[in-house]
């Protein structure tokens, strides 16, 4: 109903097990878990697949060519969660490695969410922009919450850095994640 033209992004989120990792799942239980909710998507209008809040780079790869097979034609969105040691996903995994796993999807961008705070996130931006010509993607939580649920960001500081990140030309996609609101 907006006046604007609008893209919907159907979000892909992780699963509750890590395939390298798990003992209690089969990856042919995975796909069928992602397949169910990429047919949804699909099914429902969804423009972009967003594989967000990536962990383990398998689960990513694995959804995406589930994506692949249910809608061939539409973009993906990879978005991983960073460590606070800088380079590193959560799990460890370079982020120059990262980009060179997802980047045979072709997406239409890559990029970070929710881990721990805008800067983490800009941070890391700046050393994706090394690896990868992609549209850069962002989506940092208000920080992390205190022990009664506060996130530590502002709406100032927040909106400012990703502001000045994507006048600097570093993205081309903005947004929010845990803790942050529509302000």
């Amino acid at each position: 109903e907006s006046e604007k033209e609008v893209f919907i992004a159907g979000s892909i989120g992780p699963s509750t097990r890590n395939i390298t990792l798990a003992i209690d799942l089969t990856e042919e239980e995975l796909r069928a878990s992602y397949r169910t909710l990429i047919e949804a998507l699909n099914r429902e209008g969804a423009d972009i697949f967003l594989i967000e809040s990536i962990t383990d780079v398998r689960n990513a790869e694995i959804a995406a060519e589930e994506c692949r097979k249910v809608a061939p034609e539409k973009p993906i969105i990879f978005s991983a969660t960073l460590s606070k040691i800088g380079g590193l996903l959560v799990s460890g995994r370079p982020i120059e490695k990262f980009v060179e796993d997802v980047t045979k999807f072709e997406p239409l961008a890559i990029g970070f969410n929710c881990s721990h705070g805008v800067k983490n996130i800009i941070d890391n931006i700046e050393l994706l922009a090394r690896f990868t010509t992609l549209p850069l993607y962002a989506a940092p939580s208000a920080g992390v919450p205190d022990s009664r649920g506060k996130y530590p960001e502002s709406v100032k500081k927040h909106t400012e850095s990703l502001r000045t990140a994507a006048e600097r030309g570093l993205l081309s996609i903005v947004g929010g994640c845990c803790g942050t609101t529509v302000e």
